[in-house]
């Protein structure tokens, strides 16, 4: 029995969802239940007994549907993940978002040196392994709950300061995340207000190598 919900729920989460059922409010307990997993996600960091772990990003909890469409309208329509009734979106919380060091930055500097994490390029490694965790576990958590998700990583710099004034923060984004029921009356693939058909990635398969 278990097997056959988790691999029901893979089918639901593995590709991404590009239309949404918009008539109702996401329901407030399903999105609690997805936040908590999403927040208390494992973490993979360096750990000495008198020092306390570091939350690489903060999160952002979006159901404002005026919020939802000046993101969509801000990328030219083509990122209909964005309109999903949840939205969820991680920000770093050491960079802001034209990538300068924020002032939490400053303030942790000292705890971040003794965890090994002298340059951006550690920084950005470990926050990449800490938000791909924490948004693994929140999308099967959508996914156990019945919803179809759709991440969105692929959003351009120039896009900063415009973001900036529709959120409110001045942090970088790091991902995306929207979770909703799909739109019954479209395929998976197909644009939320378009008849735009998006292709379907097929993955290269991983070598598995047992020893």
């Amino acid at each position: 029995m278990l097997d056959q919900e988790l691999k029901k729920i893979v089918k639901l989460t593995a590709h991404t969802q590009r239309n949404w059922d918009v008539s109702v409010p996401f329901p407030q307990p399903h999105a609690h239940k997805i936040v908590d997993i999403v927040v208390n996600h494992p973490s993979k960091e360096s750990w000495n007994e008198n020092e306390n772990g570091i939350n690489y990003f903060d999160l952002l909890v979006v159901t404002d549907n005026s919020i939802k469409r000046a993101i969509y309208d801000l990328t030219k329509k083509t990122n209909p993940q964005v309109l999903a009734p949840l939205l969820l979106i991680w920000v770093s919380k050491y960079y802001t978002a034209n990538n300068d060091f924020t002032d939490q930055y400053n303030d942790d500097k000292e705890l971040l040196e003794s965890k090994d994490i002298v340059d951006t390029n550690a920084l950005d490694y470990v926050t990449g392994i800490h938000v791909g965790l924490s948004g693994a576990y929140g999308n099967m958590m959508a996914g156990s709950l019945g919803y179809r998700t759709g991440f969105l990583k692929c959003f351009k710099r120039h896009y900063a300061n415009d973001m900036k004034h529709i959120l409110g923060v001045d942090q970088r984004i790091e991902l995306m995340l929207g979770v909703g029921e799909a739109n019954e009356t479209k395929k998976p693939t197909e644009h939320h207000e378009s008849s735009i058909e998006y292709g379907t990635l097929i993955k290269e398969p991983i070598k598995i190598i047992n020893l």
